[in-house]
């Protein structure tokens, strides 16, 4: 026996292993999405994933092979254990996979724990079905072992070392592009790939700054800027496209937002021979529709921060920042001129943090499941029985009983619908089948299509009705006649595949109202941050509503265009929460590698300009930039702007130059202040002598005066950072017969050495 070929024997036995189970999870992806979804050349795709796979594994084999001939007998409980964790995680990562047929990123790392949880409760995923799909493998590489199958044949190492450089050859040429399609991409080596780079970047902060302000300001030009450590700041245009399609009321009108959940475009039309949602159908025709809409984000965090406020996206989504920098929104700039704002959803407002925002934004009432009575259906999902929340009928008709209680002084309700989110339940759902049925034509060439995503289909339908009679029902309320309902979607519903990349964005928006003078269809590109200054100019025009003088809005606000214009430039975050798409005057970057032209029915066309590709990378990132210094740095809004726009004056402003480095455990910042009962907000701007580490906190204290602590919040450094800026809002503070005082020091746990070079501090009241 050739002596080479006997001290390799077993590496040789491993590597067929890793091959067959390579195959295995190819054919185990090809199987349940063939069952669960309807992607056209699946096999094809599939087989030439398999190609890569072998590609990307290339490296490995050759490494495996040398180290089995310098290693030891226990090479091969080390690698066996290696492999096996592999395949368990490679089991859960596709599970993912098939549920929206979207890659696992690293945006579950920062995902809230809270929602993690929620999505895989809701999930209804069989844990016997995911035990199969590892067990199975393991089964068969042990009899493969015991019957001593691949240990024989001395061609298997010759074949599989040249094999191995073939591979290693592709992958040096084509590089990174086997990552590219989402159906023939290795999904965990997506996934590990994505995580190496986030683990060794987590680190990576904005340090230096000069000139990003500038930079976006020339990039993205608009004539009213105001200033450049504010990049977004400009002066709010009060010109009133809008007016001229409503009636002037004699009252301030009502406003209502429905962000509807999973709503594309291409559904309340007539779509693949079927009309799924006749009563949105018949409202566009009766409204004013914008045919060539987009929502900013590929995931439902997105859609509240840009329909309400227009605001960046931060780094991984607005929602989620760790503190929320100073901004305007509807809810606090028409709280102040006698709006009463509510929020309703369904299921749990925590939902992507939304009921953070509305809390910092003065809503009057946040309504969640919480908040139902009794006599509505809790819907109950998942082995674990969690309670996802109520469908959307009853969602409706529990706000109609809320409005009614709560009168109408002059409302912004916004509303997040649920029933058309995974795990698509819905009351009724037999009828809604049959009539699903009844609507297929009998030699549909989409059969399959509607057969294999029935349960997305049929919450559509259930969503139209509950639309129907919410509007119906409204129609009873005293203030109907001076509502303006608009309409949008949060995103395209990701379950189902979109015809290119471009339409997951793509999103209708109605204005209906019976205030609207006729109906129109806009054909103009547009966005849901074009909403927030288009809403308030109207108002300030039309009623005389007192909206800030200076506005950070990202967007424009609509032109009311008939004809098309493509003339926009809209950042996209996608699933993952990565901005890296981008529309620009009629042309898509997608994924920041691949360019085409769009036409007017967002179609794509092949498209290669180096120069025009290299000019739209450029924007993406200076947009990726400002909106993470934007939001890092507190600079949305001067805090001037922000209160004058939400009718606040300034308080006391605190203003330090340096502080001596000093190993004290509690360092204070300021003498103690004199505070009433009243709601107090405190920004602090710090420049550390010396980097600290995340045990030491910025401490807020408010006591009596007799010591007693009324409020306390301790908020952690970001850890690696010289410069420190937080927000804090303190409630109400209990009326004292003597005075409050407000303490503001940091906590220095570990006593390493802390001072300051800089020092600012104001407190709004």
């Amino acid at each position: 026996m050739d002596p080479v070929f006997s001290k390799i024997q077993q590496g040789v036995w491993t590597v067929w292993m890793i091959l067959a189970l390579l195959l295995y999870f190819r054919l185990n992806e090809f199987i349940l999405l063939n069952h669960l979804h309807d992607v056209p050349d699946l096999a094809s795709k599939e087989w030439s994933g398999s190609f890569k796979d072998i590609m990307l594994a290339s490296p490995l084999i050759f490494f495996l092979l040398i180290v089995y001939y310098i290693g030891n007998k226990s090479l091969d409980l080390i690698i066996s254990i290696i492999v096996g964790c592999y395949s368990m995680l490679n089991v859960l990562i596709l599970q993912y996979f098939f549920y929206g047929l979207r890659p696992l990123d690293t945006f579950v790392y920062s995902y809230p724990k809270k929602e993690i949880f929620s999505a895989i409760s809701s999930s209804n995923q069989s844990v016997v079905l995911v035990f199969i799909q590892f067990l199975l493998p393991i089964l068969l590489v042990l009899y493969f072992k015991k019957k001593r199958i691949f240990f024989n044949s001395i061609l298997n190492v010759k074949w599989i070392l040249i094999l191995s450089l073939i591979g290693i050859s592709c992958l040096i040429v084509y590089k990174g592009k086997f990552f590219k399609h989402q159906i023939s991409m290795n999904k965990s080596v997506f996934f590990f790939r994505n995580s190496f780079y986030y683990f060794l970047n987590e680190s990576d902060e904005l340090t230096n700054m000069v000139g990003i302000g500038s930079q976006y300001q020339t990039i993205f030009p608009r004539p009213d800027y105001i200033s450049s450590s504010y990049p977004l700041l400009h002066k709010m245009d009060t010109s009133n496209n809008m007016g001229k399609y409503f009636i002037h009321s004699d009252k301030t009108p009502n406003i209502c937002i429905l962000i509807i959940e999973g709503l594309g475009d291409k559904f309340i039309s007539n779509y693949k021979g079927i009309n799924l949602m006749p009563f949105l159908d018949s409202l566009k025709f009766q409204s004013l529709y914008w045919d060539r809409f987009f929502t900013v984000g590929e995931r439902s965090f997105a859609a509240v921060p840009s329909l309400t406020g227009s605001l960046p996206y931060g780094e991984r989504g607005f929602m989620f920042l760790d503190q929320l920098p100073l901004h305007h929104t509807l809810m606090n700039v028409l709280n102040p001129n006698h709006y009463s704002s509510t929020y309703f959803i369904g299921q749990g407002a925590w939902f992507h943090n939304t009921d953070a925002l509305f809390k910092y934004s003065n809503a009057k009432c946040i309504f969640d499941k919480d908040s139902f009575d009794q006599r509505f259906q809790k819907i109950i999902v998942g082995q674990d029985k969690f309670f996802w929340g109520y469908n959307d009928k009853d969602l409706f008709e529990q706000s109609i009983q809320v409005v009614k209680k709560q009168g109408f002084n002059t409302r912004l309700d916004v509303y997040f619908t649920g029933s058309s989110h995974a795990p698509f339940q819905i009351a009724d759902e037999s009828t809604y089948r049959q009539r699903f049925m009844d609507l297929i034509p009998v030699n549909s060439p989409y059969k399959l299509h509607f057969e294999k995503y029935e349960k997305q289909y049929l919450s559509l339908m259930f969503l139209d009705d509950a639309l129907r009679n919410f509007i119906y029902a409204y129609q009873q309320l005293p203030e109907f006649n001076n509502t303006i309902f608009i309409l949008t979607g949060d995103h395209p519903m990701t379950e189902i595949p979109i015809e290119n990349s471009l339409w997951r964005y793509h999103v209708p928006l109605l204005m209906y109202s019976p205030l609207l003078k006729h109906p129109q269809t806009f054909h103009e590109v547009a966005s849901h941050l074009d909403l927030y200054e288009t809403l308030l100019s109207f108002l300030n025009r039309e009623y005389g509503i007192n909206i800030p003088n200076y506005s950070a809005a990202l967007g424009h606000k609509l032109l009311f265009e008939p004809s098309y214009n493509d003339d926009k430039t809209i950042a996209f975050m996608n699933d993952n929460r990565e901005i890296i798409d981008l529309f620009d005057n009629g042309k898509f970057l997608s994924n920041k590698s691949q360019l085409v032209k769009v036409d007017s029915s967002f179609n794509l066309i092949p498209f290669d300009d180096v120069v025009v590709k290299d000019s739209m990378i450029n924007k993406l990132s200076c947009f990726q930039l400002m909106c993470r210094y934007t939001c890092q740095f507190n600079k949305i809004l001067p805090p001037k702007d922000y209160f004058n726009g939400i009718g606040k004056n300034d308080f006391k402003v605190i203003f330090n130059e340096s502080k001596n480095v000093s190993n004290d455990e509690f360092v204070g910042l300021s003498k103690d202040i004199d505070v009433s009962n009243q709601s107090i907000l405190i920004q602090l701007d710090l420049e550390l002598s010396n980097v600290m580490n995340s045990s030491c906190l910025f401490v807020v204290q408010a006591v009596d005066s007799k010591d007693s602590t009324l409020y306390w919040e301790g908020l952690q450094m970001k850890p690696g950072e010289t410069r420190q800026t937080f927000s804090v809002k303190v409630p109400s503070l209990p009326v004292q017969l003597g005075s409050n005082k407000l303490k503001l020091y940091l906590w220095n746990k570990d006593k390493l050495p802390c001072g300051y070079n800089h020092l600012d501090i104001k407190l709004y009241q």
